[in-house]
């Protein structure tokens, strides 16, 4: 073992951000809860997306939701879907618009429904369309009317048929008429009856 892990946390924090550069993939992966919890937001900022890769999923649990929220938009998108799905619901609340919009789809399709709930309505407004048309359904039936209600016309024409289908009645009522605009004939195809319903009784 290295130097790293004898480390006291106020030794850690205060390590300079060419320090931080400078250690190695087996030495990030050294660090104790502690010493991550001590790591600054400064100190977070620069990790390499080679770091940031080397965190165990118990390392990723143990970091503050200031340090997540810290990472470059690089370093959150180099995250393994290992590391994405160790996320925290409040690490995951504490992303940044950026970096949810950095995000790759792989990334995003295995986030856990708690997960997607968990995203603040304006970084789920971030993901791209493409993103938003991989979701799988469970995904979709967990999103939240405030969610969905960020998805424009063209967003909304993106969706699959499967993920227009998976709507519930209550996401269904809740999409408002200039997003309806952007309903193709394909998808209004697969609407189920439980919907089409719902929709005439909003009407």
């Amino acid at each position: 073992m290295s130097y790293i892990s004898s480390l006291t946390t106020a030794q850690v924090a205060a390590l300079t951000t060419d320090n931080v550069v400078g250690l190695s993939t087996s030495q990030i992966q050294e660090l104790s809860s502690d010493q991550l919890v001590a790591l600054t937001t400064d100190q977070m900022g620069v990790l390499t997306t080679a770091q940031v890769r080397a965190f165990t999923t118990d390392q990723i649990r143990a970091l503050e939701t200031v340090d997540v929220a810290a990472l470059s938009t690089t370093a959150a998108a180099a995250l393994t879907t290992a590391q994405v799905q160790a996320l925290t619901t409040g690490q995951v609340a504490g992303l940044s618009s950026a970096q949810a919009q950095s995000l790759t789809t792989a990334q995003v399709v295995v986030l856990t429904t708690d997960q997607i709930k968990a995203l603040e309505t304006a970084d789920f407004a971030a993901l791209a369309t493409s993103t938003v048309a991989a979701l799988t359904t469970a995904q979709v039936q967990a999103l939240t009317t405030d969610q969905l209600g960020t998805l424009n016309s063209n967003e909304i024409a993106a969706l699959t048929m499967m993920q227009v289908a998976a709507l519930t009645t209550d996401q269904i009522v809740g999409l408002v008429t200039s997003q309806m605009g952007g309903v193709t004939t394909a998808q209004v195809m697969a609407l189920t009856t439980a919907q089409v319903q719902a929709l005439e009784t909003a009407d």
